[in-house]
């Protein structure tokens, strides 16, 4: 009989490390193609918004600090793939920043997104950038819903172009550099 607890407890040790490590996987590098379980945590999309979500994602694999001592900034990968076409994207936490208030404006629903305020003081400290990066990229994946739920030429038949055109964040860019003022992302109509 404790053998078999012990195999039992094994098990259970050896399924929770696979998920946590599947977790970290998905968190570095988007979901796994054809799982439905990782596509969204908004249960107010349809199955047909679910299906097609599995096509589209955008996840935050890196950030890295760009720049010279006291005008270093910090820069996130944005990694963008709909269906066989990726690409990546370059942006600032400014960006961000301005991404959301913009669709604030344009879909009130947008300010119930949980969003990572900004911070002056402590914003190079790696669990700190680490957290943020992980916000960011779940804001991203809520904002891929809104637009899924919102444009039915995209979600019928999603591609870069049409991705681009309703919101021009995704456009490819080079790295921002330190002493240019970046370009705001704006929402078309």
């Amino acid at each position: 009989m404790c053998r078999r607890k012990n195999v039992l407890q094994s098990c259970q040790i050896k399924e929770a490390l696979v998920s946590q490590m599947r977790q970290e996987f998905i968190d570095l590098r988007g979901p796994v193609p054809g799982d439905l379980s990782q596509t969204s945590e908004d249960q107010s999309l349809s199955d047909f918004e679910i299906s097609t979500r599995t096509l589209i994602n955008v996840w935050i694999p890196s950030v890295f600090l760009w720049g010279k001592a006291a005008n270093a900034f910090h820069v996130y990968q944005v990694y963008i793939r709909i269906k066989d076409d990726e690409w990546n994207v370059y942006r600032r936490y400014t960006e961000f920043w301005s991404l959301h208030h913009k669709l604030q404006n344009k879909y009130p629903q947008v300010r119930g997104y949980n969003f990572p305020p900004k911070k002056a003081i402590g914003n190079r400290d790696a669990k700190f950038v680490e957290e943020r990066r992980k916000q960011l990229q779940n804001y991203l994946h809520c904002i891929m819903n809104k637009v899924i739920q919102v444009a039915p030429e995209f979600a019928a038949s999603p591609k870069k172009e049409t991705l681009v055109q309703l919101i021009p964040f995704f456009v490819s860019q080079n790295v921002p550099e330190p002493n240019r003022s970046v370009a705001v992302a704006s929402v078309g109509n």
